[in-house]
């Protein structure tokens, strides 16, 4: 999203969660173009993370007011379903995508909160070790 290459953000991740650092990361769903494939795509990059002990908060996007998406969703293929901004929180979907639905993002949202849960509950991911 930010002209990072992924290869490159990896590589800082692993350098760093590899000298001891505690490593928290941030995540993304709903961007305009996102799919059901390119969210299992960054389900998987999540949970690599988290494997390295990365925090790997996640949040939906929101098109808050001022931003080019609250301006121009058109431009976006965005539809903002909502302009109560008492529900423009992360974890609560406002818009939806040509690709995904409102419903959609909050469910797909809601999977990886507990997927990811469930990997660090069950021991599947390293405990983060206290500095």
């Amino acid at each position: 999203v930010k002209g990072l290459q992924l290869e490159a953000v990896t590589a800082v991740v692993e350098a760093a969660s590899g000298v001891g650092m505690r490593v928290i990361t941030s995540f993304m769903v709903g961007h305009p173009w996102d799919t059901h494939e390119t969210i299992a795509a960054t389900m998987a990059l999540m949970e690599r993370f988290q494997d390295l002990g990365c925090h790997t908060p996640v949040s939906i996007l929101v098109p808050f007011p001022g931003s080019q998406v609250a301006e121009h969703p058109e431009r976006f293929e965005i539809t903002v379903e909502s302009k109560d901004y008492t529900r423009y929180f992360h974890n609560q979907a406002v818009i939806s995508t040509k690709h995904l639905s409102r419903d959609e993002l909050e469910d797909i949202y809601f999977e990886i909160l507990c997927r990811l849960t469930d990997r660090a509950s069950t021991d599947e991911s390293p405990t983060a070790v206290e500095p």
